[in-house]
């Protein structure tokens, strides 16, 4: 039994995990409590920002926790612009130390890696979700003499939501795929309230101060994201920033 335990282990530990996060204009209270946990438990994060406030100042400022990403909005009411132009230099304070980006919607589209390739230094894209994908590979997408990798994530906690047997649990994922690449996608305010359906997201986006005691009962008492990213804490697993898959 001690070594069918010592094998199982070893196998986690080949394993690598990336943990993403898009901040999705999430309350200060929301994102301090998902700062604090990554911090407290000296985790990385690559984090892709939609605002600038305190809490994301404190995450810029942190690159032994945190890598920085750009989350650009596209869709129509943006508050980031409505032009492609304007919507990428919505994010000029943090285009230098930035390494990549993933789209609010995931939206995918050529003239935006175009415009990525030529107008910034970005390393990568990742927008495509592709669930439980087995193998990641990360594809080069040229445009003249400029290169973008286009990476492909497997996991994500509002993705979750609509399976029929949920994972909530990294082992549990890591069983499941066969490829040593883990890349998880968190949202503070489903870590912040450990959401797990649709219907409780609902729930806690109209919440109100009267109500935020029994957050406590909700991390403690049913499995959502947060369960998710505790378990990942709590692993022997080797925790990555994104651009670390692109080192050979």
């Amino acid at each position: 039994m001690k070594d069918l335990k010592e094998k199982l282990n070893n196998l986690h530990s080949k394993k690598f995990v990336y943990l993403t996060s898009d901040i999705e204009w999430a309350t200060e209270e929301q994102i301090s409590f998902f700062r604090s946990y990554i911090v407290s438990n000296n985790l990385k994060c690559t984090i892709f920002i939609t605002h600038y406030s305190n809490e994301t100042k404190k995450m810029i400022e942190d690159p032994a926790h945190f890598e920085i990403g750009i989350h650009p909005n596209f869709m129509k009411g943006s508050s980031h612009g409505t032009s492609l132009k304007q919507v990428i230099d919505f994010f000029e304070p943090v285009l230098e130390i930035a390494k990549g980006a993933r789209s609010h919607g995931l939206l995918n589209h050529t003239s935006y890696y175009n415009y990525l390739c030529e107008n910034t230094n970005l390393s990568y894209e990742i927008s495509t979700y592709m669930p439980r994908l087995e193998i990641i590979q990360p594809c080069k997408f040229e445009y003249r003499e400029k290169v973008i990798y286009k990476i492909p994530f497997n996991w994500e906690d509002d993705m979750e939501f609509t399976v029929m047997e949920p994972i909530w649990n990294i082992k549990k994922l890591a069983s499941k795929i066969t490829g040593e690449n883990l890349i998880l996608n968190f949202h503070p305010i489903h870590l912040f309230y450990n959401n797990s359906s649709q219907e409780k997201y609902l729930i806690s986006k109209n919440i109100d101060n009267k109500l935020k005691p029994l957050k406590k009962e909700l991390l403690k008492n049913q499995k959502g994201a947060f369960t998710m990213l505790r378990s990942i804490a709590e692993s022997n697993y080797n925790c990555k920033f994104i651009s670390e898959l692109l080192i050979k």
